[in-house]
């Protein structure tokens, strides 16, 4: 997975997969660019250093090759992260490695390239189990045969109730989390939009940079629109970020994982997606959601905003409810993933 950015989203998934494999009586080896977001007592290997000849050299060494949520299969992003993920998967069954894709989310898939490989990695995994209908839908208009792909859910939910101050018992405000994005009139009328819905509702705000390291001038950037709003650092991990979502009485989310954070938390949300996994998401839980944050208008946001703020008992309890239904799916795919892992011979760990 994307492991070791400074994204609290990626190290819960990292952690949920930690557990699953330890769960299954197998060791596991995280390939990671930073070894201090991993749990104690697991082992690491660098992601990328040398050109990801490390992570290539463990993956000799193992017995199987666990990619554990995320959505890194895609060329929204760049190809080339696309084509480093691809050839780890396809050199481990080339050494007849087990391959388990577990919680994947998949897609956008621009070039003729991406879809090909893509198709190749699916097809030859022996657990191709995908995080949404969206990726599934996608996989199988690519050429991947849809008796091979399983639907569960983003492994983040199997960490439901673990994050710093989840339980709060006071919240206070609207808490804003954006996403870096090259189109700055886009984080503008976000910025402009929410924080005239906080005012007109004469509650405090909040902008929180979600990533570590990328988030943090959208923040600077947005603040210049919204002076009154308090500037907060980056969540030093995962249960951090869980606990700014859950301290907020309304959260507005263009990162993924803050939408699932508020799910897990039962914190009313507002989506702005910039990428279809954020749309899948906030149709599940049934969550307001703008157009494309490239495309979205200050008054789409205020709307959306006031819209969620006046029914958000009931947006909450539903989103209560759909957070257990995606856990229940999360837990059946990884109840698979260990019974794959502990079988042995095709599929398992010889």
């Amino acid at each position: 997975g994307y492991y070791g950015r400074g994204n609290p989203g990626d190290e819960a998934l990292m952690e949920a997969a930690v557990r699953a494999v330890l769960g299954a009586g197998c060791v596991p080896v995280v390939a990671t660019d930073d070894p201090s977001s991993v749990p104690p007592g697991v082992g690491t290997v660098p992601r990328t250093a040398f050109f990801g000849l490390w992570a290539l050299r463990a993956v000799s060494l193992c017995d199987a090759v666990l990619f554990g949520g995320g959505g890194i299969f895609q060329d929204a992003t760049s190809l080339r992260s696309l084509l480093f993920y691809a050839n780890l998967a396809l050199r481990a069954k080339a050494r007849r490695k087990s391959l388990f894709l577990l919680a994947q989310g998949v897609g956008p898939l621009r070039r003729r390239i991406s879809r090909r490989l893509v198709r190749e990695v699916f097809e030859a995994a022996d657990m191709a189990d995908v995080r949404d209908e969206r990726s599934r839908d996608l996989l199988v208009e690519i050429g991947v045969s849809p008796s091979k792909v399983t639907v569960s859910a983003d492994l983040s939910f199997l960490l439901a109730g673990e994050g710093s101050g989840l339980r709060v018992e006071r919240r206070k405000g609207i808490a804003l989390f954006p996403r870096a994005v090259k189109e700055r009139e886009a984080l503008m009328a976000v910025a402009e939009g929410v924080a005239k819905a906080a005012e007109d509702l004469g509650l405090p705000l909040r902008l929180v940079p979600f990533q570590r390291g990328v988030d943090e001038r959208s923040v600077e950037e947005m603040a210049t629109l919204a002076p009154r709003a308090k500037r907060c650092l980056p969540p030093s991990d995962w249960r951090a970020a869980a606990g700014e979502v859950a301290s907020s009485e309304l959260a507005v989310c263009v990162r993924l994982h803050a939408l699932a954070f508020a799910a897990m938390s039962g914190t009313p949300a507002v989506a702005i997606p910039y990428d279809p996994k954020v749309e899948a998401l906030a149709e599940y839980l049934g969550v307001p959601c703008t157009t494309d944050l490239r495309m979205v208008s200050s008054s789409e946001v205020y709307q959306a905003v006031i819209g969620a703020w006046e029914k958000r008992r009931e947006l909450a309890e539903r989103m209560i409810s759909k957070c257990s239904m995606l856990r229940a799916r999360a837990e059946e795919a990884v109840g698979r993933l260990k019974q794959s892992l502990m079988r042995g011979g095709d599929g398992g760990i010889e």
